[in-house]
């Protein structure tokens, strides 16, 4: 007989809304300013300088500091965006499993669908190996014994992620999802101070 369900180091993912956005304009700029990729259009990645894309440059920054305050995290961190760059996906194409190393924190903004939500969609792993080694059958697919998620947000929304957490586009079946995404890092001082791994960054 069970005698207690303990959950054990849980992957934090969060969602934020922005109502007052500019999605029209963004993906405009992005179309009109972006390079030619095997994916389709990627812009440079200082975005998050731009008089432009200040409200979900200030959404973002807002948004994190309340993850870190929702988490216990000591609340004298500078968050600093380190790169923000946009994409327009072109039809068939993916963007292979990847983290986004360097960084604390990781976000993605969905300007524009191509036709329908699900073109939004990203796929997380779990981040423990071990978990893709053996998947028993389920009887129903829950988050406790998931090995992968998908999240499929409208646009005007986006997700904050660590940036750990490997994830990965599925191929589009049509272009025109156009998507912003960026990198935070935490500056202040990490760890303990009587562990020789504490650092300042």
């Amino acid at each position: 007989m069970i005698h207690q369900h303990i959950r054990l180091f849980p992957t934090h993912v969060f969602t934020f809304h922005l109502p007052e956005n500019r999605n029209a304009e963004w993906k405009h700029y992005i179309e009109q300013h972006g390079t030619d990729s095997e994916y389709g259009v990627q812009t440079h990645s200082d975005l998050d300088k731009l008089e432009l894309f200040k409200p979900l440059v200030d959404s973002a920054l807002t948004c994190t500091a309340e993850i870190n305050t929702k988490l216990g995290y000591r609340d004298d961190y500078e968050l600093e965006i380190t790169s923000m760059w946009g994409q327009v996906l072109a039809e068939n194409k993916a963007f292979f499993p990847h983290t986004h190393s360097n960084n604390v924190w990781s976000g993605v903004y969905y300007a524009a669908s191509a036709d329908n939500d699900e073109h939004n969609t990203i796929e997380f792993f779990d981040s423990r190996m071990q978990a893709h080694v053996f998947e028993p059958s389920k009887t129903k697919s829950t988050t406790d014994i998931a090995a992968r998620e998908s999240l499929r947000p409208p646009p005007g929304y986006g997700i904050i992620f660590p940036s750990w957490l490997m994830h990965w586009v599925p191929t589009v079946s049509s272009g025109g999802r156009c998507s912003i995404a960026w990198n935070i890092l935490m500056r202040g001082e990490f760890g303990d101070k009587d562990s020789r791994q504490w650092a300042t960054i």
